[in-house]
């Protein structure tokens, strides 16, 4: 089995264990993470550009979650009122999921995809998670 195949197999223990340590306070291994899954970086750079939200914040139409969904992908999830706006979402490349419609993102692509959603999304609020 090769790393990449490793890595695959076992991305929910992964996240997991970097979950861990960045709740830690080993800086100079969370460095080391950081260093070979370029996703936490973008992560972070996000992170620094919207604001810290944790929760579904009252009286706001839309919200729009971000999250890593594996090594190099980030899952993107819009919820709220999204009834009305169901087939725009649908063209552009969304689904339904349990409570809001989603879509998983290079992590490149991430911050494009998010810009032209608050475009779309008018009041929009963003969380990194």
């Amino acid at each position: 089995m090769d790393i990449i195949e490793f890595i695959n197999k076992n991305k929910r223990d992964i996240w997991m264990i970097i979950r861990n340590i960045e709740l830690s306070n080993e800086k100079l291994l969370l460095e080391k993470v950081k260093s070979n899954f370029p996703i936490l970086k973008v992560r972070d750079e996000l992170k620094q550009k919207y604001p810290k939200k944790q929760e579904y914040p009252k009286g706001v139409k839309y919200v729009i979650e971000v999250y890593p969904f594996d090594t190099e992908k980030f899952q993107l999830a819009v919820s709220g009122e999204t009834y009305p706006i169901k087939e725009k979402l649908k063209e552009k490349g969304y689904r339904w999921y349990a409570d809001a419609w989603v879509k998983t993102i290079d992590f490149m692509s991430i911050e494009d995809e998010i810009n032209k959603m608050l475009e779309m999304l008018q009041g929009a609020v963003v969380i990194i998670k």
